[in-house]
């Protein structure tokens, strides 16, 4: 049976619906208002970005459009919300302040990281902390790097027009329907608010746009969102499965963006916070897809990455199986991103000896084979749950929790001595289900063997068998996304930008 959606009760939508219309109305009007008027004034205010060799526009721009946008919500906070979420508040402008000295002065990253880790530590020694597990400990420090970590996620994805202030408002409206139907109203406007401001701000920052937000714009969005889904009382939580990845799926699109950007830039020996056209935005406009065209994909990814967030409540077990297919198919458009022509993967590993590159000899066999047993992981769980529905018994939770580890170590083992990341990921065929089948099954049989030794009651035969299927099916169908992505990626009409595109990579290749 499929989770219920969480829904606005009728009376809920009859109390509060005039009040949100009037509050998105007034906050997105306000917020168009004064980008217009920031954009007129330019000439007096002089806040433009220039084009650089590490960023996407072509043209001076209007920047900083995030004091119009923090305008227009602390004037609506100040009406509407006074005393509300003080700590984050505070954190906010904090957050705000710094990016307007970084647009302005330009500081460096590490004092940037500093200013961030401070204005988190401050809002999480005020007792705003994700309350996920039972360890306070682990729910301080999750807390703080989330912060630390969301706000510099949105601070990446700023890179091409549009791109930000969307992802801001679709996880805003998200967030804004989860806490309405629990009846979080105060949260639940705040967030609405947020989304007003960056839909106003939205209308001259979509391609081309007449403004950017800045560093001022993006770390207010990042840290607001971040802090106000700590803050939210469906935060807390006796389900670790619920508490914690149904905020990290809401946030799919940044995490991804910033996963793979810093992975890439550390495997080409390139400082992570030294800015660069290489974002997954970039990567999708090298293979010839228009820019209004890549924003509109990314939206949809944040879209539904926070659809996925929002159903997770309602049944964390079996939809942390679903957000594991999702996780494989980011692993899929990661390496797809990570091989396009303009952007290949290093061939080799740097220099070094290590008796593991004998078995993994390349960075591509790395990735490949982190996936494929990834995949192995998610197989076996995917297995439990079609053989005993969503509701696992609690026996059968301890057998899975024990056999998870051996089969994953089991599958990563027998995958590099099978050197089973030699499949190609571009032109899969049928001969390749071979050494996949064999190394499944040597993985299948030991870890059977290792779950026989240790004695394990009433582990599922048929779970396992299961497993053997969905291992090779899933490791076949992840190769063949990489070919479908590229033929889709071949086929687009819209490839209007490519000339620019490909001077923006000769550029990039020559830093």
């Amino acid at each position: 049976m499929l989770p219920a959606v969480p829904h606005l009760e009728t009376d809920f939508v009859r109390d509060h619906l005039p009040f949100t219309i009037a509050l998105a109305l007034a906050v997105g009007g306000l917020a168009l208002g004064f980008t217009w008027l920031q954009v007129r004034l330019n000439r007096v205010l002089r806040l433009t970005d220039a084009p650089r060799a590490d960023r996407w526009h072509r043209s001076p721009t209007p920047s900083s459009g995030g004091i119009a946008i923090f305008a227009a919500i602390a004037l609506g906070y100040v009406v509407w919300f006074p005393g509300q979420h003080t700590p984050i508040v505070l954190g906010v402008v904090a957050l705000w302040l710094l990016g307007l000295m970084d647009d302005l002065l330009g500081l460096p990253p590490a004092l940037k990281l500093l200013g961030q880790a401070l204005a988190s530590a401050f809002v999480v020694a005020s007792g705003v902390v994700f309350h996920a597990t039972a360890s306070n400990a682990f729910n301080v420090a999750f807390s703080f790097f989330w912060l630390v970590g969301i706000s510099n996620a949105f601070n990446l994805i700023d890179n091409m027009d549009g791109l930000c202030a969307g992802v801001t408002v679709i996880i805003a409206l998200f967030r804004f329907w989860l806490l309405a139907a629990a009846g979080s109203w105060t949260d639940a406007h705040l967030c609405a608010m947020i989304a007003a401001a960056y839909a106003g701000f939205l209308i001259l920052n979509r391609n081309p746009a007449r403004i950017f937000m800045g560093d001022c714009g993006s770390m207010l969005a990042g840290f607001s969102l971040a802090a106000l889904t700590i803050a939210s009382p469906l935060a807390h939580t006796k389900s670790f499965v619920a508490g914690v990845f149904y905020p990290a799926l809401t946030f799919t699109y940044p995490i991804f963006d910033t996963v793979l950007v810093s992975i890439l830039r550390k495997i080409a020996g390139r400082p992570i916070s030294v800015g660069g056209r290489d974002h997954s935005s970039h990567r999708l406009a090298s293979a010839g897809v228009g820019e209004s065209r890549v924003v509109a994909i990314l939206w949809a990814l944040a879209a539904a990455g926070s659809a996925a967030g929002l159903m997770m409540r309602s049944m964390p077990i079996a939809l942390f199986a679903a957000s594991g297919i999702i996780a494989m198919a980011m692993a899929v458009f990661g390496v797809f991103l990570a091989t396009l022509p303009a952007y290949p993967l290093a061939p080799v590993w740097p220099a070094g000896n290590s008796p593991l590159r004998r078995y993994i000899p390349s960075l591509r066999a790395g990735v490949v084979l982190v996936t494929d047993v990834a995949v192995a992981g998610m197989a076996l769980l995917v297995a439990f749950l079609m053989r005993f529905g969503p509701n696992i018994p609690p026996e059968q939770l301890h057998n899975l929790a024990v056999s998870l580890p051996i089969v994953m170590a089991m599958h990563a083992g027998f995958s590099a001595y099978h050197r089973t990341y030699a499949i190609s990921w571009c032109e899969p065929g049928i001969a390749d289900a071979w050494p996949l089948a064999q190394s499944v099954a040597l993985a299948f049989a030991c870890s059977f063997l290792c779950i026989w030794m240790l004695n394990l009651r009433s582990f599922s035969r048929g779970a396992m068998l299961c497993y053997g299927v969905f291992c090779v099916a899933g490791s076949l169908a992840l190769r063949s996304g990489v070919p479908i992505l590229r033929l889709l990626v071949k086929e687009s009409e819209d490839s209007e930008d490519i000339p620019f595109v490909a001077e923006t990579i000769s550029a990039s290749a020559a830093d």
